[in-house]
């Protein structure tokens, strides 16, 4: 159901509720300079203020976030070329159309788990481990594919 379509209460409690969510967010990430030096400030560091500490994620991990960007962007360039160079070779008309859309289906999904291994190895983590939990959902998935009705 779409936002417009429902009741009035249910848009208000809507409402009401994501003012709160965004006031613990604001709350956690200035609380320091709201309430300076009372114990409120500890408390708020110590629950909430530990998730929303963006400022602080982003001067701590500044590097890896431009990594993180710079990936994206690469392979997404990647992806414009090799799409550009499957279309510049497809013969219009014919059955490797269907052969070059299915080409670039695939490498759309192939750039996008390389993009996700290659940002996760850049936030630290192992590649090993990202292949093998990999290994063992496409295990699962098949055998759930398959199961006799």
């Amino acid at each position: 159901m779409r936002f417009k379509e429902k009741s009035r209460t249910a848009k208000i409690w809507f409402v009401a509720l994501m003012l709160l969510v965004f006031y613990f967010i604001f709350l956690g990430m200035f609380a320091d300079q709201i309430f300076e030096n009372e114990k409120l400030v500890a408390t708020i560091d110590n629950s909430i203020g530990k998730f929303f500490d963006i400022f602080g994620f982003i001067t701590n991990h500044y590097v890896t976030i431009f990594e993180s960007i710079v990936i994206i962007f690469f392979i997404w360039l990647l992806n414009k070329v090799f799409t550009f160079i499957i279309g510049m070779l497809t013969v219009r008309g014919r059955r490797s159309e269907t052969i070059a859309k299915l080409m670039k289906s695939t490498i759309s999904y192939v750039s996008v788990v390389v993009a996700i291994v290659l940002i996760l190895s850049a936030w630290g983590v192992q590649e090993g481990t990202l292949l093998a939990g990999a290994g063992i959902l496409a295990l699962a998935l098949s055998f759930w594919c398959t199961k006799p009705d």
